[in-house]
């Protein structure tokens, strides 16, 4: 097809006008796939029912929360009626015996930092605190016998380390 240029000052035909044909093909005079209109339930219909909700009774009031619910600051957690004892949050175990963790602490910087008074303050510490938690029923006691450990090994090589210097003493010619 040639697209013959009009002559100097005029204007072309518009498109679709008598002398031109529609290069695209003729316009369809009815769309092929026309919709249906939409139904009155919707695309997907109308929605399931479930029947009713349940009742679960009536909410508490203020100043009767139920066990464990009471809003913070107002009570501890979980606080028990009766003078009954209340779990904790998370089932939590005894109180940890504070002389055990100072006893692991005291025995690892006697292996470290302060060798002979951190080693004899872990063991020391060590056995008043396995005392105290047999008596008390307390946590901590795998801290405990941990400190003790590690202070009696602190301990241990500090006497191989005298030991040995003085073996290197000894060997030393005098003159």
């Amino acid at each position: 097809m040639s697209n013959p240029t009009p002559p100097m000052g005029s204007t072309p035909e518009p498109f679709g006008s008598a002398g031109q044909s529609n290069p695209y093909g003729a316009p369809p005079s009815s769309p092929a796939t026309a919709h249906p209109p939409p139904s009155p339930e919707g695309l997907y219909g109308t929605a399931p029912t479930y029947g009713t909700a349940p009742t679960y009774g009536t909410a508490p009031t203020y100043g009767s929360a139920p066990y464990g619910s009471a809003p913070y600051g107002s009570a501890p957690y979980g606080s028990a009626p009766y003078g009954q004892q209340a779990p904790g949050p998370y089932g939590t175990g005894p109180r940890t015996n504070p002389l055990a963790v100072i006893s692991l602490v005291l025995s690892v910087l006697g292996l470290t930092f302060f060798p002979v008074i951190a080693s004899i303050g872990g063991v020391i510490t060590g056995h008043l605190a396995r005392r105290a938690i047999r008596q008390n029923g307390e946590g901590g006691s795998g801290l405990a016998v941990a400190g003790l450990i590690v202070g009696y090994i602190g301990l241990a090589l500090l006497l191989v380390g005298i030991a040995f210097f003085a073996m290197v003493l000894a060997t030393i010619p005098t003159y």
